[in-house]
């Protein structure tokens, strides 16, 4: 489930927490997103391209663009979600 935590002009910042075996389906908004993954560990699936994720990686997919959670770890997986605002 995700909680907005803040919010700017520029961006919404929501703090994910995904339990163990956890799915976000795939959807698409029409803004840029960027994740930042502050525990835990998970498979960010961006379109069709699928990547590992661990605590500190960074990742951004484009407006339009399909995207996807999977906690593939053993404890609750945490990502700050920014939500940049077009």
């Amino acid at each position: 489930t995700g909680e907005l935590i803040a919010a700017t002009a520029q961006a919404d910042y929501v703090e994910l927490q995904l339990p163990r075996g956890g799915n976000v389906p795939p959807h698409v908004l029409d803004i840029a997103v960027s994740f930042y993954v502050v525990s835990g560990s998970g498979k960010l699936k961006v379109d069709n391209e699928t990547f590992a994720m661990a605590p500190g990686d960074i990742a951004t997919s484009g407006p339009g663009t399909s995207r996807e959670w999977t906690n593939t770890g053993d404890s609750t997986l945490k990502v700050l979600v920014v939500k940049h605002k077009a």
